[in-house]
């Protein structure tokens, strides 16, 4: 499994998200009780989308010291909520997950860490 983690500048509610996944092609959103989740599914490939509203306060045991400040710098204030996109190793998962992380960027501005811990501000990428 594979992730990207967006952390919105301007974090959207659950709904907002669910609405965003549900439009693109492919896209839906599952209201499961204890974990809310969307999938997009699009040219044989599949990524799932995971809204996590307690991101930061365990994020000092996930993330590095240095990425860490680069977030607050690069965001302006601790990231409210974060945005998992988890992919396999289908083929054009990983360039799905680049299209909606770059969707999610465009309507919330923000960042993005990736699976080596680097975080990649919006104009980076």
């Amino acid at each position: 499994m594979h992730t990207l983690i967006v952390l919105p500048r301007k974090p959207p509610s659950l709904a907002d998200l669910a609405n965003l996944i549900s439009s693109f092609s492919g896209g839906m959103w599952l209201d499961h009780l204890t974990s809310p989740r969307g999938i997009v599914e699009q040219n044989l490939g599949s990524i799932s989308v995971v809204y996590d509203a307690v991101f930061w306060k365990s994020a000092d045991q996930t993330i590095e010291p240095r990425a860490s400040k680069a977030i607050v710098a690069d965001l302006g204030h601790c990231p409210e909520i974060a945005i998992y996109l988890n992919w396999s190793l289908t083929s054009n998962s990983e360039d799905l997950a680049k299209g909606v992380a770059r969707a999610l960027l465009e309507k919330w501005g923000g960042g993005l860490l990736d699976e080596s811990g680097q975080y990649w501000r919006e104009r980076d990428l």
